[in-house]
Parts: structure tokens; C-alpha cells; sequence
């Protein structure tokens, strides 16, 4: 039985006063312990799976990302089964699956990428697998990207760029024309991350596109391709007293000193935002993990669940692995948080 519970800061809730107790009786044999919680797991006790680790953790006064992951890939299956009202949910939990050599994930990745063709979880599940190295999926990405459906590309744009598909990048060329802003932003987008610089002719026609975010778009794309047309637009951001317009900019720009991008991003962890304060430490996170993962932690426990997601996608691939943080958000309210969790976990355990 699964226990959707948030604990906002203190791991577990854990007293002064309980923890000798659990230390007393936490199983002194590490491999004893791992089969209690294997078969815990097996038997679809997770409560008991994770107490089993609660009390091998407090009697050793360290994580352990191998004992925690056989449950770390119970909270994805679960997720993965029973998220059927958010298929985008269901698609990362799979993967993840998948990447841990979970057998039943690319099957099910399959099944959505084929059943539903054509539509946005197709998109979605085709981006998965093509991650994962699936060559007949990235040739349906490409079809996709041609074909007249899905109507809204936006999500197969994702899937390009997500999987830095650059042999893939010109078929995003035409909907920098799409209907829909969102699809030509995206579009751009993609097409500067995959470096195709075949495209910067017909990103700068963006520049004077209808929508004000789709220009603001294009001038990053083409400042990050290494083309100029765009820096009045970009010198504007890099002026702006909003932080994250300017962050934005530094980071587009190939030039761009390190060290002021860096405290762009200090400036920005700072921010009474919530969501600008993640935006800073992930900026940040490969050269300071530790002031990283101090604002992560915080934003990780604030009560906007939205929030809460944005602080568990960084801290998922934050190295190293804080797997304290981790193994509270195991047991968050919300799912795309114990899906970030749990794909931390098993990263960090290096089980393939």
C-alpha cells in the first residue's frame, strides 16, 4: 500500500528521543537488511521496506543508494501504473524504469508509442525511447515532425531537443513557420540547443514575429548559434532588472563570462520566487553543488507543489546525490516529485 505523505523539513519526523531506539534495533547486517527490504518490496509492504532502511540508516549514520533503490523503483511502477490521467508522468516514470533495466518499461513505452499514434504521448513515449537508443522511434519522431499529426508539434519538438537528436534538426526547420507561437518558440529553441546553424536565416525572420516571446526567443537562439541579428533584443535582457531575463541572456551567449553568470544566478537564489530560486541553482549546480542544493532543499520543502517539482527535477541530477533529501521526497504528496526522487536514487546507485 502506497502513503502519499509530505514532511516538509525534518526527515521522517524523528525525535531526539526515538532515535536510539531505532538505532538499538536497526539490523546490523547490511545484507540482512537488503533482503528485508527486497522482500518487503516483493510482498507490497513499502512501509515496512522503508522502515527496514530508516533503521539501517540511523544505526550506520549514512544513506545507502543500493539499499534504497529496490524501493525507489516500487514508487515508479506505481507511478507508472496508476498515473493514467498524466501520460507525460507515466512516459519519464518508464524511462527511468527502463534506464534502472526494469524489462516490462520499454515494453509499456512501446505500447504508448505505437497505440497512439500520432497523438502527444506518442510524441512523448517516442522521445523516451529514442533517449534510451531506439532507432525505429527516432525515425517516427522525424515522421511526426512532417506529417499532419499531431496538429500541435510543440511536444514533438520537446522530443527532438530532449534527445539532442541533431541529425534530426532539420526536420524542425518548417515549424519555425507553424501557426501556433508556442511550436515556433520551441522550434527555435531546439534548433540553437541541437547547434544547427542552418537554421539561423529563418530564426532570424522570428525576430519580428507577432508574439513578443517567440522574438525574445529567436535573439537567444541565434546569440547561442553565434549570430549577432538579435543583440539589441539580448542586450535589452542582459540590462533588465528582471534576473531571470538576464540570466537567460548570459547563458545564451557562448562568450559569456563564467563568472558573471554565475553571479547572476547567486543574485537570483536570492529571489522571493520560489521558481527564480531554482532557476539560480541550477545555473549554478556543476561548478557550486553545495549552495546548489542548500536553496533546493529549501524550495523542496515549500508548500507550492509546483515548486516542490521544479527543486526535484535539479536535485534528481544534482552530483553529488543528496539522498537524505532524496528519501524524504520518496514519500512527497505529489508524483512528479517521487518520480524525480526515485530516478535520483537509482542514478545514484549506479544499478543498470
Amino acid at each position: 500500500m502506497k502513503f502519499a505523505v509530505f514532511v516538509p523539513v525534518v526527515f521522517l519526523g524523528w525525535s531526539a528521543a526515538a532515535q536510539p531506539a531505532l538505532a538499538q534495533t536497526a539490523p546490523a547486517n547490511r545484507a540482512a537488511v537488503k533482503a528485508a527490504i527486497q522482500e518487503a518490496v516483493a510482498g507490497g509492504d513499502t512501509r515496512r521496506a522503508y522502515d527496514a532502511y530508516d533503521r539501517f540508516v540511523a544505526a550506520n549514520h549514512r544513506p545507502d543508494a543500493e539499499l534504497l533503490s529496490p524501493i525507489a523503483a516500487d514508487e515508479l511502477r506505481a507511478i507508472a501504473t496508476h498515473a493514467v490521467s498524466d501520460p507525460r508522468l507515466q512516459v519519464e516514470a518508464w524511462e527511468r524504469l527502463a534506464r534502472y533495466g526494469d524489462t516490462q518499461a520499454p515494453v509499456e513505452l512501446q505500447r504508448m508509442a505505437t497505440d497512439a499514434t500520432g497523438t502527444p504521448v506518442a510524441a512523448l513515449a517516442n522521445g523516451a525511447l529514442a533517449r534510451l537508443g531506439d532507432t525505429a522511434a527516432i525515425a517516427r519522431l522525424a515522421g511526426m515532425a512532417s506529417s499532419g499529426t499531431p496538429r500541435d508539434k510543440s511536444h514533438v519538438v520537446e522530443a527532438i531537443r530532449r534527445s539532442g537528436l541533431r541529425d534530426q534538426a532539420q526536420v524542425l526547420l518548417p515549424l519555425l513557420k507553424d501557426p501556433d507561437w508556442t511550436t515556433r518558440l520551441e522550434a527555435a529553441e531546439a534548433l540553437a540547443v541541437l547547434d544547427y546553424k542552418a537554421a539561423i536565416p529563418e530564426i532570424r525572420k522570428l525576430l519580428s514575429d507577432d508574439e513578443p516571446r517567440v522574438r525574445s526567443k529567436a535573439a537567444l537562439a541565434l546569440r547561442r548559434l553565434g549570430d549577432t541579428a538579435g543583440s539589441p533584443n539580448v542586450e535589452a535582457m542582459l540590462l533588465s532588472n528582471v534576473g531571470s531575463a538576464r540570466l537567460d541572456a548570459l547563458e545564451a551567449d557562448p562568450l559569456s563570462d563564467r563568472g558573471e553568470v554565475a553571479a547572476a544566478a547567486r543574485q537570483l537564489m536570492n529571489d522571493p520566487d520560489p521558481f527564480n530560486r531554482v532557476k539560480g541553482a541550477e545555473s549554478i549546480a556543476r561548478d557550486e553543488p553545495a549552495a546548489a542544493r542548500a536553496v533546493l532543499t529549501t524550495v523542496a520543502g515549500d508548500a507550492d507543489s509546483t515548486a516542490r517539482r521544479l527543486a526535484a527535477r535539479v536535485l534528481e541530477s544534482l552530483k553529488p546525490a543528496d539522498l537524505t533529501i532524496l528519501r524524504r521526497l520518496l514519500e512527497d504528496s505529489t508524483g512528479w516529485v517521487r518520480m524525480y526522487a526515485a530516478g535520483g536514487v537509482l542514478a545514484a546507485a549506479e544499478v543498470k
